[in-house]
């Protein structure tokens, strides 16, 4: 397994992250170590692109 990396475009994105929630804005980067439980949500009212 690998590390994941988000980034985000444009929008808002909630990651939830072995059970501890983030929001991440534009610009705005997180990395996921492998073997950890995690979701990418988009709670706001845009559109959210992400890498």
């Amino acid at each position: 397994m690998s590390h994941q990396f988000f980034f985000i475009l444009s929008g808002k994105a909630t990651l939830e992250i072995d059970g501890s929630c983030q929001v991440l804005s534009q610009h705005e980067g997180v990395e996921v170590p492998p073997n950890v439980p995690y979701q990418i949500l988009n709670e706001g009212e845009s559109n959210l692109e992400f890498l």
